[in-house]
Order: C-alpha cells, then sequence, then structure tokens
C-alpha cells in the first residue's frame, strides 16, 4: 500500500503540472486516473483557468488532493491477517518490529534453498553413498550447489531492480 500511495502521489503532482486544453478532458482524466487507482482516490478540488505562455491561449490545471479509500484499506488489512513473529531478544533497542520481519523474510530464501536441494529433479535421493567421507563430500557439493544457486539469484534480482 506505500508503495501504491506514492504513486498515487506521484501521479498527483504529475496532474498538477499538465495543462489541459478543456475542462472537460481535465475532468475526463481525472475520472480515468481515479479508475486506475486501487487504494487511494484523486478528490478534484477545483480547475485552474490559466493563461498559456506558449499560445497565449488559455487551458486548465487541476488542483486536486489525494482521499485513501479507507474501506478498501480496511478489507486489504483484514486479508493479510495477523501473525505472530516471536524472538528471544527482549531488548526494543537492539532489533525493532520491522528488522525482525526483515530477517523473517530473509529466513525464507534460506528454506527455498533447501527445498531446491530436496527437489527431485536434483536427484539427490537417487544417490547410495556408503561411506562416510562420500557422504561429506556429497553435503559439501549439495552446500556448494546451493550456494551457486544463492548467487544466481541475487544477480537475477539485482538485474530485475
Amino acid at each position: 500500500m506505500t508503495k501504491k500511495q506514492l504513486a498515487a502521489r506521484q501521479l498527483l503532482a504529475r496532474l498538477g503540472r499538465s495543462k489541459f486544453e478543456t475542462a472537460a478532458e481535465a475532468k475526463a482524466i481525472v475520472k480515468t486516473e481515479n479508475k486506475k487507482l486501487k487504494y487511494h482516490q484523486l478528490n478534484l478540488v477545483k480547475l485552474i483557468k490559466v493563461k498559456s505562455k506558449k499560445s497565449n491561449k488559455y487551458v486548465y490545471q487541476i488542483e486536486a488532493t489525494l482521499l485513501e479509500n479507507s474501506a478498501i484499506i480496511a478489507t486489504e488489512k483484514k486479508r493479510a491477517g495477523r501473525f505472530i513473529l516471536a524472538t528471544n531478544i527482549l531488548e526494543a533497542q537492539e532489533l525493532s518490529e520491522d528488522e525482525i520481519l526483515r530477517a523473517y523474510r530473509q529466513q525464507q530464501a534460506a528454506e527455498r534453498g533447501f527445498a531446491f536441494l530436496k527437489d527431485p529433479l536434483f536427484f539427490a535421493d537417487a544417490i547410495y553413498l556408503k561411506t562416510s567421507e562420500r557422504i561429506e563430500t556429497m553435503a559439501m557439493l549439495m552446500g556448494l550447489c546451493l550456494l551457486v544457486y544463492k548467487i544466481g539469484r541475487s544477480t537475477i534480482a539485482l538485474k530485475v531492480i
């Protein structure tokens, strides 16, 4: 919702700078953009009639405010639900709620990596090892594969950003 709010504010700023030929065109743009917004609505305060410097014609500018759509936000919060994250670090100064959540989400990345190792396509269960040295070697190779997999995933994520 924070990303959507930021995008809505940027839209509001962009519309405030835009100039429209007619008042009907400006109202239509606000109506069209309102349909695209999910959590917010543009409240058209007024249209300002200004003289264009380029063409000496009168053009219209939008003056609007951004309102939260509280019904949809409440519905989304209910659907998201609540969950409990527990830690054994008791001092709030050491670890904030956001840091706990961030650490929890990073843990999921490691769990996805182990799920990769357990994947039937990895064929780890089809290998029979007799000696403990071979088991250790296999564990080392699987850890190395997980490392390469993780590096590959982070490289792809960096390219996407």
